[in-house]
């Protein structure tokens, strides 16, 4: 029954939205309420031995990652993937898509106003030094994912539209606030990658090409090879250039290649020389921590959903597939348990479509362990899917209709907002939404004393997030006044 996995799927991707982490109880609570729920899609599906058998093969492996590694996050990955039969993978997107965007603004507006404690450390960039906010994510970096996330789900649903350039440069504006709060620069980059692939996949008319194959199954080969031996293979100056330009990011990863050993099913690390030092790459990561086995298990599972999205000529999927895999170079999300790997998704969708012709051929019957019935609860979550569903259509047709002004109002209200407050910096200490900033430079100026924050930067980026809060409510006022019309006007009809 596909309410179970939606269900599984949202618990913990919303847990992690609201910034619960590894390690905290409620989180494992909260995952283990939605592994049940996935065990409940398993039973109620119609299932051959055959996809039983290659459920329970997968789910063992990472199970015995877990036991060798103490990492968890391939357990959660493989229940994605398994647990994707029969599911809508657009139902699956929008419903992701909607909850993550609604927790997201919501965090940001309740840590802004200081409602909810967020974390904070403190950066020197720009001659000073600066607070980074979270906006309740466990770091900077985690939120700019997020946000990466976000972006990218919206692009796969709305992404080729006629008014595409200027839908990529209100996500950039949207970038660009962000990255006002947590100075994440590899964050604010991977959404210009993001954005750029889009662009240029939303020319592609066909992939289904020889040329289009080679280019995409070359790319993944070099992209796997070079997590794992470019940090061994750059020697002299090249290395010193390249690690500085990558975060120390390859210094990093040759001090685990060579500290830790090469196993099958993974290991637990030894202590590191101090916090800094973690493996920033997903596939680096996948090889080292997670095993050999396990990394082959997954690239022979990318490699063959890759050629199936070229093959079918599926931009969409493609376009996010693209930019995940090159995200991964300097993000370990991919196959953790930050639950962010939307392209996990199409692994699984592709598997199954990939079983059920060998079902066919095979003539493998398929039955379910448990049946539910008609469930009243699967009659109420049609009903909220289809409000969604039309909340987003909504919105996307609001865009289409209004992107001039949209556009105009959410570069030109930030832009007064950055002036009004640099002409009056006081603001600062009166705003609303500088209510956060405020608890957090008091608290580092009175208890740490710590008085060289640069206080004018925390005035300025308010005047950007007050701006964009004004467009907000401008745009969902009209919204509201256009759809009062229609509805008076189909009154009179």
């Amino acid at each position: 029954m596909n309410l179970f996995y939606y269900i599984f799927y949202l618990i913990i991707y919303c847990a992690k939205m609201i910034g619960l982490y590894d390690g905290q109880k409620l989180f494992y609570l909260l995952v283990g309420i939605g592994l049940l729920f996935y065990a409940l899609k398993l039973a109620t599906t119609r299932m051959s031995v055959l996809e039983y058998g290659v459920t329970a093969l997968l789910m063992g492996v990472a199970a015995v990652v877990y036991l060798s590694s103490g990492e968890k996050g391939l357990l959660l990955c493989m229940a994605v993937i398994t647990g994707m039969k029969g599911v809508d993978r657009g139902k699956m997107i929008r419903l992701t898509a909607f909850s993550g965007w609604a927790i997201f603004l919501l965090m940001v507006l309740l840590t802004s106003l200081g409602i909810v404690h967020d974390r904070h450390h403190i950066t020197e960039k720009f001659g000073g030094l600066i607070l980074r906010r979270d906006f309740g994510q466990p770091g900077s970096n985690v939120t700019h994912t997020v946000l990466f996330v976000l972006i990218s789900l919206f692009l796969f649903l709305y992404g080729r539209g006629k008014h595409l350039i200027k839908l990529s440069a209100f996500l950039m504006i949207l970038n660009g606030l962000c990255f006002a709060y947590t100075l994440s620069v590899t964050g604010f980059l991977s959404i210009i990658v993001l954005l750029v692939i889009n662009l240029i996949f939303s020319q592609v008319r066909s992939t289904d090409t020889k040329g289009f194959v080679y280019m995409g199954n070359a790319a993944l080969f070099l992209v796997a090879l070079f997590s794992i031996v470019l940090p061994l293979l750059l020697k002299g100056q090249v290395f010193e250039i390249c690690n500085k330009l990558l975060n120390h990011r390859l210094e990093y990863g040759r001090y685990f290649l060579e500290n830790e050993s090469i196993s099958l099913f993974g290991s637990r690390f030894a202590p590191a020389p101090n916090s800094n030092y973690y493996l920033d790459n997903s596939f680096l990561y996948l090889f080292l921590q997670l095993g050999v086995i396990t990394f082959f298990i997954m690239l022979m599972l990318l490699f063959m959903t890759l050629n199936w999205m070229l093959h079918t000529n599926d931009i969409g999927a493609l376009t996010l597939f693209t930019a995940y895999i090159f995200i991964g170079l300097s993000d370990p999300f991919l196959f953790n348990t930050s639950f962010k790997n939307i392209t996990l998704i199409f692994v699984g969708m592709y598997l199954y479509t990939y079983l059920e012709t060998l079902n066919e051929r095979y003539r493998l019957k398929c039955r379910r362990l448990l049946n539910p019935g008609e469930l009243k609860i699967s009659r109420l979550g049609s009903s909220i899917y289809s409000k969604i569903e039309a909340m987003l259509t909504d919105i996307c047709g609001f865009f289409d209709n209004n992107a001039n002004m949209i556009l105009v109002l959410f570069v030109l209200l930030p832009l007064v907002g950055v002036t009004i407050y640099a002409v009056f910096p006081q603001l600062f200490d009166v705003s609303l939404l500088a209510a956060g900033d405020r608890l957090v430079y008091d608290y580092e100026a009175e208890v740490q004393l710590n008085h060289d924050i640069n206080k004018t930067f925390c005035a300025l980026r308010t005047g950007i997030l007050d701006g964009m809060f004004i467009s907000i409510a401008i745009v969902i006022g009209k919204a509201i006044h256009d759809r009062r019309i229609v509805h008076d006007n189909n009154s009179l009809l």
